[in-house]
């Protein structure tokens, strides 16, 4: 049975009714406005679906499904490189293992966690060393890690706070952090203009999927407040083709060059995803208040 949170970022439990999405509530928190869904599933319900149903039942369909991230893996391996010389990098979420595969083949020890039975066990057939389970039961020594990743994985967490200190505590310090998720200002924008101007079907946040939708600032504050310093961040990278979308490639693509031109030249963020890659702090410092 669904139950109500508070605010996984600050957790102030007052909030207001933003959305009503894949029949998900999407709510505001009245402190520091972050939208999340409340109420959200059990950790029961969660755990059936990325266990089984995120994949389907045939193992062979979980690199089908998937394929069309290649391209952001790929790119994922290059912002690591610029960041850090191969090292040991773990990906959070690793699912069938795409990007630990590549980041393997360019010199990086890699590991990977994941709570999805057929993932991983499709993973280990390629080789990889990768453990069933959350970051919490993986068992990982604290600064293990040169570099932990995140794609598109931060946004399906029922506490993503508690999962940011996951990471930090299994970093080294001066590792590097990646986060990489949907721009909730950009979504909320799309959903504005096709609704309520152009009058189009409604615009899913994928409610039902995602339970934290991240701005570029919310995102960025998780990350402060939680031992980390924001060093680069990247706006509208986008995958190499379309995905359940009726929208061309070359719009996509061109919109993105757009938004980045946008950002570096004014403080406008609305790239339709974002990575933001951080560096972890040393100990003593005072990590800024949420």
């Amino acid at each position: 049975m669904p139950r109500f949170v508070p605010c996984p970022l600050c957790g102030c439990t007052i909030f207001r009714k933003r959305k009503e999405d894949c029949g998900a509530d999407v709510v505001q928190c009245s402190d520091c406005s972050f939208l999340y869904v409340n109420p959200q599933p059990t950790s029961e319900e969660l755990a059936k679906l990325y266990s089984e149903d995120y994949y389907g039942e045939r193992g062979e369909s979980v690199e089908d499904s998937l394929r069309y991230r290649f391209p952001v893996f790929r790119r994922g391996v290059r912002i690591i490189a610029e960041l850090s010389k191969p090292g040991r990098v773990l990906d959070i979420g690793c699912g069938a293992g795409g990007f630990l595969e590549l980041a393997k083949r360019e010199g990086w020890e890699a590991f990977g966690v994941d709570p999805s039975d057929i993932a991983v066990n499709f993973a280990r057939g390629k080789g990889l060393n990768v453990i069933c389970g959350t970051l919490q039961t993986a068992g990982y020594a604290p600064g293990s890690f040169d570099v932990v990743t995140m794609w598109d994985v931060l946004e399906h967490l029922a506490d993503p706070r508690r999962a940011i200190e996951e990471a930090h505590a299994v970093l080294k310090i001066g590792g590097f952090l990646v986060v990489r998720v949907p721009n909730t200002d950009f979504q909320l924008l799309k959903a504005l203009m096709l609704e309520r101007v152009f009058r189009g079907q409604p615009i899913s946040l994928q409610g039902n999927l995602h339970l934290n939708h991240f701005s570029p600032a919310s995102l960025r504050r998780l990350l402060t407040s939680s031992g980390f310093e924001v060093r680069r961040v990247e706006m509208g990278v986008s995958e190499d083709k379309v995905h359940k979308s009726r929208t061309p490639l070359w719009i996509k693509k061109a919109f993105c060059w757009m938004t980045e031109v946008l950002r570096k030249t004014t403080s406008i963020q609305l790239g339709p995803t974002m990575v933001q890659c951080a560096r972890k702090l040393p100990n003593d410092h005072k990590p800024t208040p949420r």
